[in-house]
């Protein structure tokens, strides 16, 4: 095991704290309902439309901040059906960041506002570098065919 997973380990298991068991999820990592269906392997998306008024994004002038203008529940949502191991990692890093973010810098990151659209962002621009054959071989490579 390198350095760089022993501390991934160790910081899985700061993050996780003492109650909880291996492989477990807390249940507010989740999406903060505990009725939502959690399917393996399948990837929805769900829109709802902008009724506040304001205007879309894509509508404002590229001279404005769009995060700073825009409060996060006026932005349209996606909901997303991860793989258990996905979900988990994703809210872990978000704890690992959080943590780090306020020890380091004194701020915290908020997860709607500011890691989701980062982890969205970044992994729209690895894919766009893909190949129609890379980006196949990835999701075999990640169990998702």
């Amino acid at each position: 095991m390198s350095d760089k997973d022993r501390r991934r380990e160790a910081m899985r298991d700061r993050v996780k704290g003492p109650n909880s068991k291996s492989g477990e999820s807390s249940k507010s990592s989740k999406t903060g309902k505990s009725g939502d269906p959690k399917k393996t392997g399948q990837l929805g998306e769900q829109s709802q439309p902008n009724t506040s008024g304001k205007p879309k994004e894509s509508e404002m002038s590229s001279n404005q901040s769009k995060s700073a203008s825009t409060s996060v529940k006026d932005r349209p949502s996606t909901l997303m059906y991860l793989p258990e191991d996905t979900d988990e990692e994703l809210s872990s890093e978000f704890k690992r960041l959080d943590y780090e973010c306020d020890r380091d810098l004194g701020w915290t990151p908020k997860k709607n506002q500011h890691y989701y659209p980062l982890v969205v962002r970044d992994g729209i621009e690895a894919i766009k570098q893909m190949s129609p054959k890379e980006f196949r071989e990835r999701l075999d490579d990640l169990g998702l065919l």
